[in-house]
Order: C-alpha cells, then sequence, then structure tokens
C-alpha cells in the first residue's frame, strides 16, 4: 500500500503542467502558458522538444492571449496555446507530425524520414 501512495506521489510530482511552460517573445520570457496575463502578445511562442531519429528537434509554436470567464471574477486573458500537435511514427524510417489549430481547423503536417 505504502508503494502505491508512493509511486502516486512520484507521479503527480515529475508531470509537467501548463503553468511550468514558459511563454517568449524574442528571447525575453513573458509568463508562462495558461496562466492569467496583462500582457499584448503579438508574436509570442513556446518552445517543445521532441527527439526523432535520435536528434533533437525545437519545436516553436504559437501562443496567443485568450479571454476566459473566471467565476466570481469575470473575464480575464490568459496565455493559450494555439495548435496542439501529435507525433506518429509510420514506419522504421518516417515520422509525420500534425500541427491542429484550435481556432480554425486546419491541419498541416510535416513528414520526416
Amino acid at each position: 500500500m505504502y508503494k502505491q501512495v508512493i509511486f502516486i506521489l512520484l507521479s503527480l510530482f515529475s508531470l509537467r503542467t501548463f503553468s511550468q511552460i514558459p511563454v517568449f517573445e524574442g528571447n525575453k520570457a513573458v509568463g508562462f502558458l495558461e496562466e492569467q496575463t496583462n500582457y499584448n502578445c503579438e508574436n509570442c511562442y513556446y518552445s517543445d522538444t521532441v527527439y526523432i531519429f535520435n536528434k533533437k528537434i525545437v519545436i516553436k509554436e504559437p501562443v496567443l492571449v485568450e479571454s476566459k470567464n473566471v467565476p466570481n471574477m469575470g473575464f480575464k486573458d490568459f496565455f493559450s496555446s494555439q495548435y496542439y500537435k501529435e507525433i506518429k511514427k509510420i514506419n522504421k524510417n518516417n515520422y509525420i507530425i500534425k500541427f491542429n489549430n484550435d481556432l480554425d481547423g486546419n491541419s498541416n503536417w510535416l513528414y520526416i524520414s
């Protein structure tokens, strides 16, 4: 029983949450993803690292400021990710990285071989 509790606690504390992902404009950190902000962001992004074919690939994903209704506080602005990505291994030598836009439903696919 104690091992299960310790395992659950370790897994909870080792997970990366949105509030730990920094948002950048240029080289300057301006906040964290899904964090409340008053910053007017034009070219903000966050970086994500993936490993494909034992190579490190850094992907800069755009971030926008989105208004959300917070209970008992009204509408507040938050940094929000514009895309979500999906990485699929087709076979031993081919990968697809899919970038799906949450706002308009567009999808871009990047084939890597």
